[in-house]
């Protein structure tokens, strides 16, 4: 039972992190990453967040690789800022999908909508929906800071069931809001621990900062911070510049090792 819960938020986790790196892609050159705007224009400088350098209009994405073998992608897009129960909140949308010409072995495919909190970049809303071949569900995270608490309702074949896990202490996060916590890179301020929300409990990991490395990204060489989790065996590579892109990330499990590339960045200005 505990392997079938760790496989269970293992995939979504696998999808969302990793950024791929070893095959090139025709066209994309230069000494920036390749930024296309869809609405031909670049707002790169109106951050929102206080902790790091989001954009609203922010387009990632992602291709993710299993032992060579193309099998996915992802897209991560920043929505902009909104309010949520009267709370200001920076809103995220993602689109996580499996090839179809593996669809023999797995098929999987998720959505979803995460608000941060723009002061700490940590979870206040996560809506999922979810399927996994021939069945779907819908999952959804409220994170309750005072109450130290977070309230999970889960969907599924018209039923609804709820489960509390007690929250430790933050930053607690999930797979996606750690992507956009770890942008704002808290190791400069020597912040090196956060709490993970598994599918059992929430639970503290240790990451270690090993400098800057020139990695191959965007069909050239490229310096990025290395980030390193030695428990959960994640390593995430990030951009130098002041985007902070995560531009690779590998992770190393029992059934192979996963790597993935961020493929494309592109701007979409709101109408």
């Amino acid at each position: 039972m505990k392997q079938a819960n760790k496989r269970r938020w293992v995939w979504p986790l696998l999808f969302l992190f990793l950024f791929l790196f070893y095959l090139s892609i025709p066209g994309l050159t230069g000494e920036d990453p390749i930024v296309h705007s869809e609405s031909g224009t670049d707002n790169t400088k109106d951050f929102i967040g206080a902790k790091a350098p989001l954009v609203s209009g922010e387009r990632l994405k992602y291709q993710v690789y299993v032992k060579g073998w193309l099998v996915g992608e992802q897209i991560l897009s920043i929505i902009g800022e909104s309010y949520y129960q009267e709370q200001p909140i920076i809103h995220i949308h993602m689109d996580l999908r499996s090839y179809a010409a593996y669809s023999l072995f797995f098929s999987y495919q998720e959505s979803g909508d995460l608000f941060l909190d723009p002061e700490t970049l940590t979870p206040i809303y996560l809506r999922k929906t979810i399927k996994d071949k021939d069945q779907s569900w819908i999952e959804e995270y409220l994170f309750e800071v005072e109450e130290e608490r977070v309230e999970k309702r889960i969907i599924r074949n018209g039923k609804t069931e709820k489960k509390s896990y007690l929250q430790v202490n933050q930053p607690l996060l999930e797979s996606l809001s750690l992507i956009y916590y770890l942008r704002g890179r808290p190791w400069q301020k020597e912040q090196y621990q956060f709490y993970f929300l598994s599918s059992s409990a929430p639970i503290p990991v240790n990451f270690q900062y090993r400098g800057q490395e020139k990695i191959r990204v965007l069909s050239k060489y490229m310096m990025a911070d290395f980030i390193e989790d030695p428990v959960s065996r994640i390593s995430v590579w990030f951009s130098t510049d002041e985007k902070a892109y995560p531009l690779k990330i590998v992770v190393h499990e029992k059934i192979g090792t996963f790597t993935s590339r961020l493929v494309e960045i592109s701007y979409i200005e709101k109408e």
